[in-house]
């Protein structure tokens, strides 16, 4: 199987206009990522700012993320809603108990899949699929370049850039959240 690939590159500040485009390995634009849109205000479950979606080259949003209130509970991480709009369906994710203090690690279930994200040693994310590694996820700090890699394909949702994009920005929020606090403590 030839190695799917998917890029973007991170925007520093997300205002309206703003949008992480994602292209395919030939460098065609296939969606973008956004950080709020309209739904957002109507859900009270939801933490405010914490929506990112993707929709594909049409503007149609095909996925979102978003962190569900919890109160003090969110201490122990976080809970995220992941919406599969083209299914009507909402996936329900969270961070690993306690490991959001040392690391980025989150677990769910997924279609039929026993699904995990976590950051590897280099900083990467790797993505397992019932405990198979069938992705990871790169940043450079420098360029701000973002890279989809798959190395398998267990389901054709998973490799899906509006899947893969969603997962980058439940990290791209515990990163952001962690140096904040980081600062804080030091």
């Amino acid at each position: 199987m030839e190695t799917l690939k998917y890029t973007c590159k991170d925007v520093l500040f997300f205002s309206k206009n703003h949008k992480m485009i994602v292209y395919d390995k030939d460098g065609q634009e296939i969606g973008a990522v956004i950080r709020t849109h309209r739904n957002e205000a109507r859900n009270e479950t939801v933490r405010k700012g914490s929506f990112y979606a993707f929709e594909d080259e049409n503007g149609t949003l095909l996925t979102s993320i978003s962190v569900k209130k919890q109160g003090w509970k969110s201490l122990e991480g976080y809970s995220y809603h992941l919406s599969d709009y083209q299914e009507d369906k909402i996936y329900d994710i969270h961070d690993v108990k306690w490991a959001s203090f040392i690391y980025f690690h989150i677990k769910g279930f997924i279609q039929t899949n026993k699904f995990e994200a976590y950051q590897d040693w280099d900083g990467s994310l790797i993505l397992k699929a019932d405990k198979k590694k069938y992705a990871s996820i790169s940043f450079n700090e420098i360029t701000f370049n973002v890279t989809f890699k798959i190395l398998e394909h267990p389901s054709d949702f998973l490799i899906s850039p509006a899947f893969l994009t969603q997962i980058y920005c439940m990290y791209r929020l515990y990163d952001m959240e962690s140096k904040v606090i980081e600062e804080l403590l030091f």
